[in-house]
């Protein structure tokens, strides 16, 4: 085929729009993850393990996170947040959300139990 026939078709990349200027980017992901174990054997076929795992030790606050989109309004501008304003702040900031598993969150702990027999 050549490239007359392809065009013909719609079968060529199609040019992709740049970033509109002073378009803010996405926040990097700072976390510090800790999991503590420890074995205890009895007898040669019981093995119990507690643990306990920390998640984002330092409380780092997130923000941008894998399943919100990039707008255009975070421009460093200023913010009302409970009646307070505040300068160069963003809104999307990762929270606990629901279930167990919230990437980016603020600090959180796990116990856990391990049984093998």
């Amino acid at each position: 085929m050549t490239l007359t026939q392809l065009q013909g078709l719609g079968a060529v990349q199609q040019p992709i729009a740049l970033a509109p200027a002073g378009n803010v980017g996405l926040g990097w992901l700072k976390t510090m993850d800790l999991k503590v174990g420890w074995e205890y054997k009895i007898h040669d076929r019981l093995t119990v393990e507690p643990s306990l795992s920390l998640f984002n030790i330092l409380n780092f606050a997130n923000f941008d996170g894998p399943n919100q989109r990039l707008g255009g309004t975070l421009d460093g501008g200023s913010c009302s947040v409970n009646g307070a304003t505040y300068n160069n702040c963003t809104t999307n900031r990762l929270g606990l959300g629901t279930g167990t598993f919230a990437l980016g969150a603020p600090r959180a702990f796990e116990w856990g139990l391990r049984i093998t027999f």
